[in-house]
């Protein structure tokens, strides 16, 4: 089951996370992935990266099966 903390708490990280990513040039209409197992911190990312403007794309979980080169090629 996947549960985070309340509203309030991911609203509160995705503002701090909006900041670093602005600061790493993320701007209005930017696609960014995502990469990060379930839980409040894909949340909060997902929801800095809206505030930005951008265009949110969630990986899909690693697969062991996946070798490191084709994850980097799915990413590029």
């Amino acid at each position: 089951m996947f549960v985070f903390g309340s509203k309030r708490d991911v609203l509160e990280r995705a503002a701090g996370l909006a900041g670093l990513l602005r600061s790493r040039g993320v701007r209005r209409g930017h696609v960014v992935a995502i990469d990060l197992p379930q839980g409040i911190d894909l949340v909060a990312v997902y929801v800095a990266v809206l505030l930005l403007g951008g265009v949110p794309s969630i990986m899909v979980s690693r697969s062991p099966k996946l070798t490191p080169q084709r994850h980097r090629e799915l990413l590029a």
